[in-house]
């Protein structure tokens, strides 16, 4: 009888073995695969969105000289894109005069057309800079893109340039405008100086003219007498300027520089631009 009880013990115990038993246990266990290191630094920008048909977006940064981004886009349907990356005062020129005009006159830090790109940028100054998407076709299209700081570091102060030169050149009796598009309430900063000495810097004449006045003025600046938002002359004894002006309302406006009564053409400085 104990005999019989033993031998039916083991088959229990064989058969829970068997029960418990899976198969390839004896193999090693399967590791589950690392995901992915995320990217090293700040992500930027990192978003799916759409463009209609020759329509643009862009995307500011104001970064520090020497500063690395590594950029990347890509369309979902692979439909070709012009990308860029432009200064502020070629910004305000798209903004001003529109994405057609742009194309002939814009000087690119970066170019790039095609459905698909992947690049490192390194910008060479502090300022504030745009990354844009336009979309050259005639139906709305959907794009990745993303921006990742990889090396230096953001501005938390920065100014937007609308327009900057050195050494430019007025003839005699000659002037010179730039344009940009301000809100109401917006704040520029304007300043000028004369190269050859104080006492040049008396024939030169600064003007903020709103859309009418600079059409007007265009026609005869010798006999303009219409409406001058902003007026200078330097009589002081330096030989620069430094000016600020809000914009009474939404609109156009033009900053123009004129040489009155020099007996030659005049070289100067300058710089027109908002301040964050």
């Amino acid at each position: 009888m104990k005999k019989s009880i033993l031998i039916f013990g083991l088959i229990v115990l064989v058969g829970l073995a068997a029960m418990c038993a899976t198969p390839g246990s004896n193999q090693q266990p399967v590791k589950t695969p690392s995901p992915e290191p995320s990217p090293v630094g700040e992500i930027l920008v990192n978003e799916k969105n759409s463009l209609n048909g020759n329509s643009y977006r862009s995307y500011p940064m104001a970064l520090a000289k020497g500063s690395k981004v590594k950029f990347s886009y890509e369309t979902l349907d692979k439909d070709d894109f012009d990308v860029y990356i432009i200064s502020s005062p070629q910004h305000n020129y798209l903004t001003f005069y529109g994405i057609s005009n742009t194309k002939k006159n814009t000087q690119y830090l970066r170019f790039y057309s095609g459905p698909k790109s992947e690049f490192e940028f390194t910008f060479p100054g502090d300022g504030l800079y745009y990354f844009v998407v336009h979309n050259t076709n005639n139906f709305q299209a959907q794009y990745y893109y993303t921006a990742i700081l990889s090396s230096g570091e953001k501005l938390s102060k920065y100014q937007y340039v609308i327009s900057e030169g050195s050494n430019v050149s007025i003839s005699k009796d000659g002037w010179r405008s730039y344009a940009t598009s301000l809100q109401k309430g917006e704040v520029i900063h304007i300043y000028y100086k004369v190269r050859q000495n104080e006492y040049r810097n008396l024939f030169a004449r600064m003007y903020v003219l709103d859309s009418n006045g600079y059409k007007s003025f265009t026609i005869s600046p010798a006999d303009y007498s219409g409406r001058t938002l902003l007026y200078s002359t330097n009589e002081r004894e330096r030989d620069y300027e430094q000016l600020k002006w809000t914009a009474p309302e939404k609109g156009n406006y033009y900053i123009v520089f004129r040489n009155v009564d020099s007996p030659q053409a005049l070289r100067f400085d300058y710089k027109i631009y908002k301040q964050y």
